[in-house]
């Protein structure tokens, strides 16, 4: 793992060695947390989103699908999504995806058609899997990942409670992929997972698992829960996501003399999370945080010229 290489070669004192190491991690995945943490470390920021740059519009940003087929790519390039999703069914005969690029290429086309559940977990599967190409092509790859659903839903509440729209985009593709209708073995429900008695004390009456369902509704409650608990722990994004996972009681219980200090060392501490599940959660949920707010820039930022 390149960034904790680099991390290693700091706390040695091979500050040249670290920001070599740091550099690499952004060209071989410049996308994600540790995209996000390598730029962190290297004390860059991101500069605002040129005016050329995408920062709304279109939920997918479109390029080529490059089947290998003239009539999927036509339909693509034409945007017709629907009628390629279909004739991409009819040459399979129904079949599931038999590789990585068949995965790639489906996941593609069921995200085209706002098919996101299925169709995300098909693009992050193949993205494992395929031999890692080159920076612009993994920015390619990440767009596809990230798309901007919800955009009138999330940004009013976003605007409406103070929170960043890209942290609200980073949570509802983790917990629902986009999708409202989903509930939890658990029992939250919706676009942002809220759990009944939660969204019920944020909006101070009952709600019915339909209003929940309800992507305005549920995306408000959910900003207003996310900026409650960036108040409750002074704009710290790590314990602020973990808390929306695991609940701020067991955060608060990881904030010990035993554990790493989560603000001088963010990462330590949340690999020293002792739930795997939230662990994962806060690398996720913040490198599609990142993932978003960088998506706004020219690749050239981080992939060069």
């Amino acid at each position: 793992q390149l960034f904790w290489q680099g991390y290693s070669a700091q706390q040695q004192g091979q500050r040249q060695q670290a920001e070599r190491l740091w550099h690499a991690v952004l060209q071989a995945q410049p996308m994600g947390y540790y995209s996000w943490r390598a730029m962190v470390r290297l004390g860059r920021v991101l500069p605002p989103p040129s005016a050329s740059q995408p920062t709304g519009g279109k939920e997918l940003l479109w390029h080529p699908l490059a089947s290998g087929n003239q009539r999927l790519d036509d339909l693509w390039r034409t945007g017709q999504a629907l009628e390629a999703w279909e004739s991409w069914r009819n040459l399979r005969g129904g079949a599931a995806p038999q590789d990585p690029q068949q995965r790639l290429l489906e996941g593609r086309l069921r995200t085209g058609i706002g098919d996101d559940w299925t169709g995300l977990g098909q693009l992050e599967f193949a993205n494992l899997r395929l031999p890692q190409p080159g920076c612009r092509q993994q920015w390619l790859r990440e767009s596809d990942q990230h798309p901007r659903r919800f955009q009138s839903e999330l940004g009013k509440a976003a605007q409406q409670e103070g929170v960043d729209l890209e942290l609200l985009w980073g949570v509802a593709r983790q917990e629902s992929r986009f999708s409202p209708g989903v509930a939890s073995p658990v029992g939250a429900i919706g676009l942002l997972q809220l759990m009944p008695d939660t969204a019920a004390e944020l909006a101070r009456r009952e709600l019915s698992t339909q209003e929940l369902q309800n992507p305005a509704l549920n995306a408000q409650l959910g900003a207003r829960y996310l900026r409650q608990l960036l108040e409750r722990w002074q704009n710290q994004p790590f314990l602020s996501v973990a808390s929306y996972n695991a609940g701020p009681g067991a955060v608060a219980s990881w904030l010990n003399p035993a554990l790493p200090d989560p603000q001088l060392e963010p990462e330590l501490w949340t690999e020293a999370i002792p739930y795997p599940e939230t662990r994962l959660y806060v690398k996720k949920v913040l490198g599609n945080r990142w993932s978003y707010q960088l998506l706004q820039h020219d690749p050239a930022l981080i992939c060069g010229r």
